[in-house]
C-alpha cells in the first residue's frame, strides 16, 4: 500500500539524483522508492560495519606518588 511522505525540495532533488545514479548503474528505471530502499541497505551496512569493529581500550593511568600511598596494593596495607 503507498503512503504519502513528505519531504523539502533539497531532499526531493537528492533522492533524484540517487535514482539516476542507480539507473545508470543498473541500466534500467528507477524509482524513488528503490533509491529510498537503497538507501536504507547502505544505512544498514555502515551500521554493520561500525558495530562489528573493536572498541579500543582506554589507555590505563599511570600510577603518581599520591595514588601509591592511598592504593590498598601499597605495601603498607599488604
Amino acid at each position: 500500500m503507498a503512503k504519502l511522505v513528505r519531504v523539502s525540495d533539497d531532499t526531493y532533488q537528492k533522492l533524484h539524483e540517487i535514482s539516476a545514479h542507480l539507473q545508470l548503474q543498473n541500466k534500467k528505471k528507477t524509482s524513488l522508492n528503490e533509491a529510498i530502499v537503497y538507501l536504507f541497505g547502505v544505512r544498514d551496512k555502515m551500521v554493520s560495519q561500525a558495530l562489528s569493529r573493536p572498541v579500543p581500550e582506554a589507555p590505563k593511568p599511570k600510577a603518581t606518588e599520591g595514588m601509591r600511598q592511598f592504593s590498598l596494593h601499597h605495601k603498607k596495607f599488604l
